[in-house]
């Protein structure tokens, strides 16, 4: 529990190195979060004319839900990126390869699998290693 609520304490903070246990538990906070909204519109509307109505309400309780989520996802994922070794504009990059049609699917798998490398193990431009012992 204390991975998944550290990014909302360092809430917007983008310096800094996060390993890959705080950002991929804080992403399943935030799966979590939106399967509770889904739920909750599922038990509050009852029926749905149609699905694009059900998609709608969906995605109108799935943004209100990760609305106080939004900063502290960009933030972890900035972090996350430059214990990589790399700079968070990456993350803009991936953004917009996600906003083009054919190559969306490659950016998010890109993405995935960059998020899933391990760290650098010594200290870099962006701060100590989190995983090095305290001194």
């Amino acid at each position: 529990m204390h991975w998944m609520l550290l990014p909302l304490r360092r809430y917007a903070d983008f310096k800094g190195r996060s390993r890959r246990r705080e950002y991929w538990m804080f992403v399943l906070l935030v799966m979590a979060v939106v399967a509770a909204a889904g739920l909750a519109m599922i038990a509050t509307a009852g029926s749905f004319a149609s699905e694009r109505e059900m998609q709608t309400r969906f995605t109108v309780w799935a943004g209100f839900a990760l609305l106080p989520l939004i900063v502290p996802l960009i933030a972890v994922t900035v972090r996350r990126l430059h214990d990589l070794g790399l700079s968070g504009w990456w993350l803009l990059a991936f953004f917009v390869a996600g906003a083009i049609p054919m190559i969306d699917t490659l950016a998010a798998l890109a993405q995935i699998i960059v998020m899933a490398l391990p760290g650098r193990k010594a200290d870099n431009r962006f701060g100590t290693d989190p995983k090095a012992p305290p001194a």
